[in-house]
């Protein structure tokens, strides 16, 4: 439980959980913060950037496809040996993995969001680390130049959340619906 004086520090945070057990959890500031995001349109379009939307993968999930992916490509053509022999997925039937963000202002949720976790090998789902500086095997990524490519996706996180929270104007109405006296 946080203490009084550290809310008033860093009244911001997101949290990422998985079953209800968290993963992740930072304390942030936000120069200029603007309260009407609360009721806006732009909350909805941030929580998308992140989590996503039905269609398009936010920047948590196309992390964890990410890793899925480098640690799918290592195992492929061991899995081709033996198809049947270790079929995690069958495994997890009748449970669902479901992750959920949350953002909070002074203690207090303002917006959540879930997705599913049983699309990500138990692997990947159930040890995951935002704040990555090499791959599954230990080895910096590097660009084109050498430079090491930063696979940490926290910072990209709270600066979306900031942008967001501190624009001048917000969207309040949707077709003909305020959002302020939701």
């Amino acid at each position: 439980m946080k203490n009084k004086q550290q809310i008033e520090q860093h009244p911001f945070e997101f949290i990422l959980k998985i079953n209800g057990n968290i993963i992740c959890q930072r304390f942030f500031n936000i120069h200029n913060y603007n309260p009407d995001v609360l009721r806006s349109l732009e909350l909805a379009d941030l929580m998308d950037t992140i989590i996503g939307t039905d269609y398009r993968l936010g920047i948590i999930p196309k992390f964890l496809k990410d890793r899925s992916d480098e640690y799918l490509w290592f195992f492929y053509e061991r899995s081709q040996n033996s198809i049947d022999n270790n079929n995690q997925a069958s495994t997890n039937r009748g449970k669902r993995d479901i992750f959920t963000f949350e953002i909070k202002v002074n203690s207090k949720v303002v917006s959540e969001g879930f997705f599913e976790g049983d699309l990500f090998p138990p692997k990947i789902r159930y040890k995951v680390d935002l704040k990555k500086e090499t791959d599954l095997w230990g080895k910096s990524i590097l660009d084109e130049e050498g430079n090491t490519i930063p696979l940490d996706i926290i910072p990209t996180i709270v600066n979306e959340i900031k942008k967001t929270f501190s624009e001048k104007t917000y969207t309040q109405e949707y077709e003909g619906y305020s959002l302020v006296t939701c």
